[in-house]
């Protein structure tokens, strides 16, 4: 007797053969920021493999992982969705057709690339840590 259960649920995901970093490229732009010393060498030894595994450079390493780190940052966050949804949706119109364009304030969301951190702030700059980059082999 054969039998005919519906598996319920949504279907198994494929398995994941590299690192999740690589699945989308886009420009780029370059800031600045200071972060801790753990999540330095965190990011440190995640950018080495990502660069052992797919042979890329350090610099398209860090800058794929950063990224893709934020954007899942960004898209779980859900108070700040929240936010961007009410910020992109227009106001009712109250104006009659006939009344004339009333010119607009400017926008209160924060320019769309980011602008590089002011220069040291009360640590001073010993306080920084630089990102250790896995030597290459020759």
């Amino acid at each position: 007797m054969e039998s005919s259960k519906r598996h319920v649920g949504r279907p198994k995901a494929s398995p994941q053969t590299g690192p999740l970093v690589l699945t989308e490229r886009r420009a780029r732009t370059k800031i600045e920021i200071e972060i801790g010393v753990e999540a330095a060498q965190e990011l440190a030894d995640y950018v080495g493999w990502v660069e052992v595994s797919e042979g890329m450079s350090t610099t398209d390493a860090q800058a794929m992982t950063v990224e893709f780190a934020l954007r899942s940052v960004f898209k779980r966050d859900r108070l700040w969705q929240e936010r961007r949804r009410s910020d992109e949706a227009p106001a009712p119109s109250r104006r009659p057709a006939s009344a004339p364009e009333a010119p607009t304030a400017p926008s209160s969301r924060p320019p769309s690339v980011p602008r590089p951190l002011p220069g040291p702030g009360p640590r001073g700059a010993s306080d920084r840590v630089p990102i250790p980059t896995p030597e290459k082999a020759q």
